[in-house]
């Protein structure tokens, strides 16, 4: 599927638009015009939505990929961060899973996380604390955490910044 390009033609009242490209690219233009068009739409849209996904995504895709079998997964460079970012990234993924549908909660429990990054849990535990108390993460229930959008911002600014350093 990949490399196939969609062609859409938009029509509201006299105004008429066509875009063509990947889906992402369509997407993005079928939303700016109705956005731009009815802005009541583009209000609700974005209290609906919430974060921009495709740009999360886009932003994080050196490190979490997805495929149609697997959904969304960690990439083996992540093995490379920090253990905060790596902690961040999982979390931002299970986060990113829900928002999309994929998953029905947006949290993970600690053993899940320990597992996924190999951690022992008193230092996973003392990293998550720090990221609860930075307002980076927060938790849900016991022994259950999410990433805040705040955290995935933070996460996202960090990674900009070590890819700037390379």
């Amino acid at each position: 599927m990949s490399g196939e390009r969609l062609r859409v033609q938009l029509q509201l009242g006299d105004l008429k638009a066509e875009a063509e490209g990947s889906v992402e690219e369509v997407l993005r233009f079928v939303s700016s015009f109705i956005g731009q068009h009815l802005p009541a739409y583009g209000l609700a849209r974005r209290l609906a939505t919430g974060p921009d996904l495709i740009n999360i995504m886009d932003a994080l895709q050196m490190f979490i990929g997805h495929s149609e079998g697997e959904g969304l997964y960690i990439k083996p460079a992540a093995r490379d961060l920090p253990i905060p970012q790596q902690i961040l990234l999982y979390l931002a993924k299970r986060k990113l899973e829900n928002l999309m549908a994929l998953s029905q909660k947006g949290s993970v429990d600690v053993s899940e996380l320990a597992e996924a990054l190999g951690l022992n849990n008193k230092t996973l535990t003392a990293r998550l604390t720090e990221l609860v108390r930075g307002g980076l993460a927060q938790r849900v229930e016991r022994g259950e955490y999410q990433a805040t959008m705040a955290g995935i911002e933070e996460l996202l600014n960090r990674l900009k910044t070590t890819a700037r350093e390379k």
